[in-house]
């Protein structure tokens, strides 16, 4: 599990690394779209199948020249990928975490969803106290109110 959080992470990386090869004009969704389209479950298939693909390069990443680095006990071969590694601790680890992929997607969703409604709530009581404040602001400074 802890090598499927390593490829996770170096995917992250990398992605972040590449993001100014692909950058544009960013597209702003607001929160709403947002979570529609993190709650459709063809958006979350794609995004699982996209994720589970970039960590897939990292997997393939050989680690075998390591191996004499690793230590007697870290069973690392010269021939190893990270995959090899994680299918030894797993063999399941890879439908897992395209798995949980999927699940996170519907969790953000969920997430952005809540985010969403809470800001247009906060929006609602920031002006009922701006409006419940004006007259004591306009008594103490009516220059500025």
């Amino acid at each position: 599990m802890r090598i499927a959080l390593a490829a996770v992470a170096l995917t992250s990386s990398a992605l972040i690394a590449a993001a100014p090869a692909v950058a544009r004009e960013p597209v702003r969704p607001t929160a709403e779209q947002a979570a529609a389209a993190l709650g459709n479950p063809l958006v979350q298939e794609a995004a699982a199948r996209a994720l589970t693909q970039l960590v897939g390069i990292v997997l393939d990443t050989r680690v075998g020249p390591a191996a004499m680095l690793s230590g007697p006990d870290a069973r690392v071969r010269p021939d190893d990928t990270l995959r090899d590694l994680a299918q030894r601790d797993d063999p399941y680890f890879e439908e897992r975490l395209y798995e949980g992929a999927k699940r996170s997607m519907g969790t953000a969703a969920a997430v952005a969803g809540g985010a969403a409604v809470q800001a247009k709530e906060l929006k609602r009581t920031a002006d009922r106290l701006e409006a419940a404040l004006a007259p004591l602001l306009g008594a103490i400074a009516p220059e500025r109110y």
